[in-house]
């Protein structure tokens, strides 16, 4: 191994059709490096993107601190936390480094708090995840994130406040990689593992250029994928949800049908009895949707035993100017 290239960080940009946003991005991530005297190579996760890269226009932000960049094309589609998946197993075992950054390439993770993570992690010798302590979308967002959350803390029996924006030290990777939820949801599997991890406060960025590709049904997808890497205790928390809305439901049915209360009780009883069987309906409405996505989600096979078959061609980018 050349003890000059393990010297550097690797930054991984998961992205589909994000190429103007990238375009920026990436020399910020230059001056940020240079300011922190940090060396990187840059992995783009090409998911599947229908419009191609321009690789000449890449390979120009190759420069001193951005050594080098590594487009990894995959075969198709496959969603930001697979492509992830597949781009940290391809590190692990081709990309020598000291730890690697994982963070969006749409300008909504700020490169500023790349060195405070870099540095968190090499004195925890831990994963470090940017948690957000001030975030930019519109209030209906926030609030369903809030409610989000706090489903989640219910559910699954923790909070979770950060998403992909992490570093991860090399010492790690191995044990990273051989995690089935990767493919479904990285931060809520990183959680759900013993390994150790803890966050650094940081703003969260706004989308700069062009519109984002997950509408709310994909964020709602992406947050159930969350539950079903808490798969056990989510399944027995949501069923016995359900066994007690449908106890109380039946007990208020036989009270007012045996006229147990007189006729003001009576309808009282019936609008609670309404109001149990709808939460019980959506609560069982979850639970299937979750068993689907349990079923369909790949958690049984580790990234890094599968990955190599999702990488369809990687091309070194390198500035030709570029003396390092």
């Amino acid at each position: 191994m050349n003890p000059a290239t393990d010297a550097r960080i690797v930054i991984l940009l998961p992205c589909f059709n994000d190429w103007n946003a990238l375009d920026s991005l990436l020399p910020e991530i230059e001056r940020v490096l240079q300011r922190h005297s940090i060396t990187a190579t840059v992995v783009l996760a090409d998911d599947g993107s229908t419009s191609p890269p321009d690789k000449a226009r890449l390979a120009r932000h190759s420069h001193s601190a951005i050594a080098e960049i590594v487009l990894v094309e995959l075969v198709r589609n496959l969603g930001n936390q697979s492509a992830i998946a597949v781009a940290l197993s391809l590190i692990q075992e081709h990309i020598p480094c000291k730890s690697v950054v994982i963070m969006d390439s749409d300008h909504e993770d700020l490169p500023e708090y790349i060195g405070p993570l870099v540095q968190e992690g090499d004195r925890l010798k831990g994963i470090v995840f940017a948690r957000r302590s001030r975030r930019n979308e519109g209030i209906v967002f926030r609030i369903c994130y809030r409610i989000y959350q706090l489903i989640f803390r219910i559910l699954a029996g923790r909070w979770i406040f950060f998403g992909n924006y992490s570093v991860v030290p090399s010492s790690l990777l191995s044990k990273v990689t051989s995690l089935p939820g990767l493919w479904s949801h990285y931060a809520a599997t990183i959680a759900h593992s013993p390994l150790p991890y803890t966050s650094i406060r940081a703003d969260r960025g706004s989308r700069r250029i062009g519109k984002t590709s997950m509408g709310f049904s994909s964020l709602v997808v992406h947050g159930f994928m969350s539950f079903v890497v808490h798969g056990r205790i989510v399944a027995a928390r949501v069923f016995l949800t359900c066994v007690t809305l449908f106890a109380l439901s039946l007990g208020s049915l036989a009270l007012a049908s045996f006229g147990a209360w007189d006729d003001a009780a009576t309808e009282v009883s019936r609008t609670w009895l309404f109001a149990l069987t709808m939460a019980m309906i959506t609560a069982m409405s979850a639970f299937s949707l979750f068993i689907f996505l349990s079923i369909q989600s790949r958690i049984a096979v580790p990234p890094i035993r599968e990955y190599a078959h999702h990488v369809r061609v990687i091309t070194k980018l390198r500035n030709s100017h570029n003396d390092a």
